[in-house]
């Protein structure tokens, strides 16, 4: 993966001092850059790169896989499932970008705030629990890949 940073005087930009890239690289997207900018009436309709993120129903069923439940327990209100409903509702927000309120709707129509606590209960457990730690983070792994 190549990455770089763009001088501020080229977007108006803060400049990334961590930024990974040789000199001939980060030449080649500025000038990128600024041919967009001069295509378009506003950075705002330049066209960024897209970060690919699963399918939530893709991960829904690894993770009913995973813990050997079915799908539709993860949408059923209640702690019936365990550990996998926080599994999905973490993975629902950290890989495919739905925000804690989305998540909690779609797995048992519960609030924002409980969504933000089943994920930080699980971070508990997995600091406690290697092996949970480690079945969370190869499932995240696999999804990552997919």
């Amino acid at each position: 993966m190549r990455v770089a940073s763009v001088s501020s005087a080229s977007l108006g930009m803060r400049w990334i001092p961590n930024a990974i890239g040789d000199k001939a690289f980060i030449d080649e997207i500025e000038q990128e850059i600024k041919e967009q900018r001069q295509a378009t009436k506003s950075p705002a309709d330049i066209v960024w790169p897209r970060v690919v993120q699963p399918d939530i129903e893709v991960v829904e069923q690894a993770v009913a896989d995973e813990f050997g439940i079915d799908i539709d327990d993860l949408g059923m209100h209640g702690r019936r499932v365990g550990p996998a409903k926080s599994v999905a509702v973490e993975f629902a927000c950290r890989l495919c970008g739905l925000t804690q309120r989305a998540a909690g709707e779609r797995y048992g129509g519960i609030s924002g705030a409980a969504a933000a606590h089943l994920r930080k209960a699980l971070r508990a457990a997995s600091s406690k629990d290697e092996a949970l730690r480690k079945r969370v983070d190869e499932l995240a792994e696999k999804m990552r890949d997919r």
